[in-house]
């Protein structure tokens, strides 16, 4: 049965079924397309496996099958294998959308655009071969695949439609290649097992829940490094999203522009280096990001950095993030410093006055003569004492003034019974201007009428002065050593201990 399509010159074959399936035939290009049984139900409902052939003939007149059409296979609730002919250049929209037992597609290379809700719900789909002829996915091409694992996305597809990949939660990753340059509304909506994305620097353009509901999307790459043009909301409720890498030069934009995420925006990641330290002794930072070009070196308590493991001092260090090197810091002791703050008249601390960081340091007070050894200034009474070095010490011996007595004991006739050095403890002796105590002394030895204990003193060194003499003042007098000299003559006197009236 033939009918002639108003005002077109192509005749067209009403729909026929040739073998198991249905076939439009167009009669001016003797082509024909895959069409359905029944649209809206009970379609091809015994078809298992779909062997598509390349042509049919019909009439004694062959053929050329170029396309599925639309809703070709809809709803073939039983079909799990379909093999698709190299004269196939398009499908269809809705061609095998529903058919949830087909498991796997190979597309030839024939094709070269894959209509709107092709693969809508086939919920049984687990990968799909999309050849690189292809440069047109329409949108929910693929909406509701929710067993889909692995789908590559061909070089020459320059669009992302919308809800082209919404529902494929078992998607694990994607390659979006470098020829896209638009991701649209809601293209990889509640792909939830979508853990990572890299978007080329090509995508100008990314709208509105591109990326949204992704709950284990963690990490997205820009490569661009100018922000493609964004509407909000693309990362919406993808929860585990921590950080979005972006080149150096366009980390202010893309924080400016996207907001939202400013928060976990950072450079690319720097080449893989290893740093490493003496973790006890100290750590150093490591560059995280491109943009970072220091490495610092940081010493732990009682540590110091000395050097990195190739000689260089520098701290921090410029290195090339770009370049894998491996970088190990060295760390020395500090050493420490003891400042004694004894009173030098009564004595001082013996021992090392630097040591290092843990380092245990022998001291010894030595009292001078007349003076005894009390305690240490922290309250330490041991004498010599060990200490450990963790910090810069100030420490102090406190003595106490002593004076030691010779004491014969005679017996009645005068001879020495013993002899013994009596140790009596002295008051501080009186400050006298121009003079420096030395020390006590015994000046009798009658103790029936008490033992005399005199200070002794030492005059202060004077010191020397040059004094000008004003010639016009004569009555200008010298007084030295109890003699009173008048000075005439204008010259410079050197006088020594003198006061000048």
């Amino acid at each position: 049965m033939i009918a002639l399509a108003a005002g077109v010159g192509t005749i067209f074959a009403e729909k026929v079924k040739i073998g198991d399936l249905y076939y439009n035939l167009n009669t001016d290009n003797l082509t024909a397309e895959v069409t359905w049984e029944n649209q809206y139900s009970g379609n091809y409902t015994n078809l298992v496996s779909a062997v598509i052939p390349a042509s049919v003939t019909y009439n004694s007149q062959t053929y050329s099958v170029t396309s599925l059409g639309e809703w070709a296979l809809y709803k073939c609730v039983n079909l799990t294998s379909v093999t698709i002919p190299n004269s196939v250049t398009s499908i269809g929209m809705g061609v095998f959308s529903n058919s949830d037992g087909l498991t796997s597609v190979t597309i030839p290379e024939s094709v070269t655009s894959i209509g709107e809700r092709a693969f809508y719900c086939c919920r049984g789909l687990i990968s799909i071969t999309i050849p690189e002829s292809v440069t047109r996915i329409e949108k929910s091409a693929f909406n509701g695949c929710e067993s889909l694992t692995s789908v590559t996305i061909p070089s020459g597809v320059t669009v992302l439609e919308d809800k082209v990949f919404c529902f494929c939660s078992s998607l694990p990753s994607i390659t979006i290649p470098e020829s896209v340059t638009e991701i649209r509304e809601s293209a990889f909506i509640w792909c939830s097992s979508l853990t990572s994305v890299i978007i080329p620097a090509g995508v100008n353009s990314i709208e509105s829940l591109a990326f949204s509901c992704c709950a284990g999307l963690t990490s997205v790459i820009c490569e661009g490094a100018t922000p493609p043009t964004s509407q909000a909301g693309i990362f919406f409720n993808s929860s585990s999203l921590s950080e979005i890498i972006v080149p150096c030069e366009g980390l202010d934009e893309y924080k400016s522009r996207w907001k939202e995420y400013s928060s976990f925006i950072r450079s690319l990641p720097a080449v893989a280096k290893t740093i490493s330290s003496d973790t006890i002794r100290g750590g150093v930072t490591v560059p995280q990001t491109l943009c970072d070009s220091l490495i610092t070196a940081t010493g732990n308590y009682g540590y110091h950095f000395a050097q990195w493991s190739d000689g260089n001092t520098d701290n921090p260090r410029l290195i090339d993030p770009l370049v894998d090197m491996t970088y190990t810091a060295e760390f020395a002791k500090n050493t420490y410093t003891i400042t004694d703050q004894s009173d030098s008249l009564q004595g001082s601390i013996a021992g090392a006055k630097q040591a290092e960081y843990l380092d245990e340091v022998l001291l010894i007070a030595m009292p001078k003569r007349s003076y005894r050894f009390v305690q240490w200034s922290d309250g330490v009474t041991d004498n010599p004492r060990t200490i450990v070095l963790t910090s810069d010490t100030v420490l102090t011996a406190e003595f106490i003034h002593v004076l030691e007595v010779n004491v014969n004991y005679l017996d009645k006739n005068g001879s020495l019974i013993q002899n013994e050095e009596v140790v009596l403890y002295a008051p501080d002796a009186p400050q006298i201007e121009g003079f420096t105590f030395i020390k006590w002394t015994a000046v009798s030895d009658n103790l029936e009428e008490g033992l005399t204990i005199q200070a002794v003193y030492e005059a202060n060194t004077p010191t020397s002065a040059p004094v000008v003499v004003n010639p016009a003042n004569k009555s200008q007098k010298l007084i030295r050593n109890g003699n009173v000299y008048i000075l005439t003559e204008s010259k410079t006197y050197t006088i020594t201990g003198t006061e000048v009236r």
